[in-house]
């Protein structure tokens, strides 16, 4: 009921870029080194898209009638896939969280969705919403908004590419990044700017730091 509200009452549209890779997985090489438990990607991803959706903040905006509401706030939905079906819990504070309290709390979300022991308010109140739907070996998508929000985007999996480097051919790890937008509020113009700015923050980490 909640999608189908949502693709009959506002309308939407999905754009995509293909990012490098590599940066990315050596930073989470280096990070999953130097931890004690595991570091999600997701963890990675959200860590990213904070200071970008910090930098265009129609991204955590919605409609409440004719007046565009601005959050003040960045809760991350993560969609998670379970036996009972797509179920998305919120990492709330998520620009206040470091990439281990990030991965941390990912998990925990995770492991109480498939065992149904989420809570209302871990369901609700997310500001975007993130959808890896790589894990499944999903290329990429066009996911539909969740009422209450302007976008949500989607990773899709990693694909080897060959790239041409000062003349010479290499492969390289690709990722497809998928955002589906709230056309009332957001034109292509500001996602295309958007997803340009969350490329370059993906392909070069450290831009996340700044």
């Amino acid at each position: 009921a909640h999608l189908t509200e949502s693709a009959q009452t506002i309308p939407q549209f999905t754009s995509m870029v293909e990012f490098d890779a590599t940066a990315l997985l050596a930073t989470r090489r280096a990070l999953a080194s130097r931890s004690d438990a595991p570091i999600p990607i997701d963890a990675l991803f959200v860590h990213l898209m904070i200071p970008v959706l910090r930098d265009h903040p129609v991204m955590t905006a919605t409609l409440d009638g004719d007046e565009i509401v601005y959050y003040d706030r960045f809760d991350i939905g993560l969609a998670v896939d379970t036996p009972d079906g797509l179920i998305v819990p919120v990492v709330t504070d998520a620009d206040s969280r470091s990439i281990a309290e990030l991965g941390a709390e990912i998990r925990r979300l995770a492991d109480s969705a498939r065992s149904r022991k989420l809570t209302p308010a871990e369901l609700s109140g997310a500001t975007c919403t993130l959808n890896n739907v790589g894990v499944l070996g999903v290329v990429a998508g066009t996911p539909i908004l969740p009422l209450g929000t302007s976008v949500i985007v989607g990773f899709g999996a990693i694909q080897p590419r060959v790239r041409m480097q000062n003349g010479i051919p290499l492969e390289v790890s690709t990722m497809t990044v998928s955002a589906t937008f709230d056309h009332r509020l957001i034109d292509g113009g500001d996602s295309g700017r958007f997803l340009a700015q969350l490329k370059q923050h993906l392909e070069v980490p450290a831009l996340g730091l700044l």
